[in-house]
């Protein structure tokens, strides 16, 4: 997979994002319904993707691999359950901040590849009192990830770092 995924990382960064699906609300004196449309396989990524982000954020901030496999799966879940249990035995909580810039490419219905070009403001915190111990290194970073999609949920299977 690793080798799909940095195949089509040139491919993916020519491609264009989806734009996410608008919400519609349906009012009347009596009721309120909301429907929303479906996302598109391109926006259930994205939001994937996202949710791995918060998950990790959790896990090096509190330094508890417990949550990744609600996100992660495969060699994706492997490195990042390797370095939270490396922060732990160093007690190195960190503080994740990142602005995204993904591009995602659908494969199949069962299988896409993000590229998130992001700005990085990561730093590590004191474990006492989380505070941050050393400056932002705002800097840019291009991660490839690898989604699968099992049960219905789509994971992050594999990671591409650069």
């Amino acid at each position: 997979m690793i080798a799909i995924t940095c195949a089509l990382v040139d491919v993916a960064c020519s491609s264009g994002v989806s734009e996410t699906a608008p919400a519609t609300t349906t009012t009347d004196a009596t009721t309120t319904t909301s429907t929303t449309e479906p996302l598109s396989i391109e926006e259930q990524v994205e939001e994937a993707s996202l949710y791995a982000w918060e998950v990790y954020a959790g896990a090096v901030s509190e330094l508890d691999e417990s949550q990744l496999h609600e996100a992660y799966t495969g060699r994706a879940l492997e490195i990042v359950t390797n370095e939270v249990k490396e922060r732990q035995r160093d007690r190195r909580p960190a503080r994740v901040d990142v602005d995204h810039s993904f591009i995602v490419t659908v494969i199949d219905e069962e299988t896409a590849v993000v590229v998130d070009d992001y700005i990085n403001h990561q730093v590590l915190v004191d474990p006492g009192s989380g505070e941050p111990i050393e400056p932002d290194p705002d800097e840019t970073i291009v991660e490839a990830y690898s989604l699968s999609l099992l049960d219905g949920q789509w994971f992050v299977a594999e990671i591409e770092r650069r």
